[in-house]
């Protein structure tokens, strides 16, 4: 039979080690919360919303009212994002909360026209317009498009 003496120094033993273990939880936890690259982790385990076309980066898109005349969503652009070519029948607004975002496209005359915006920023697109839309710090914002687009914002 174990010796008192012995069990209380394994249980000392395991109960160093389980602070440790808690301790280096707890780093990697705030380490995690404090990636901006977590939103993409986020769109890979959330069946909900729309993931959108990019060039880099990641956006996913939460439909939040649609009818015909009137599309809205709520977006999320993580770091560094850049979304494809695009065009949309109607008006688009933009209204950035959170982050930043710009939208580059050309003007009548061909000149190259960027728009950027910072946290309760509105960009409007007009219509039929290619455009693209670009996110240095991530964004969080609410899109409208003004008749509501076919298939947007559920497919992209």
């Amino acid at each position: 039979m174990e010796d008192i003496a012995d069990i209380r120094k394994e249980v000392d033993g395991l109960r160093k080690k389980s602070r440790e273990n808690l301790d280096a939880l707890k780093k990697l936890k705030d380490e995690l919360l404090a990636d901006t690259a977590l939103e993409e982790i986020a769109f890979d385990d959330d069946d909900k919303g729309t993931i959108y076309s990019v060039k880099k980066g990641g956006c996913k898109g939460y439909p939040l009212l649609k009818n015909e005349h009137i599309a809205v969503q709520r977006s999320i652009m993580i770091p560094n994002t850049e979304l494809e070519v695009h065009r949309h029948e109607g008006v688009e607004y933009l209204v950035c909360y959170e982050g930043d975002i710009k939208i580059v496209n050309k003007d009548q005359d061909g000149e190259v026209v960027e728009v950027e915006i910072g946290k309760g920023g509105i960009i409007a697109v007009t219509p039929n317009t290619q455009h693209i839309a670009t996110s240095k710090t991530g964004c969080r914002l609410v899109a409208i498009t003004i008749p509501a687009d076919k298939g947007y914002p559920d497919e992209r």
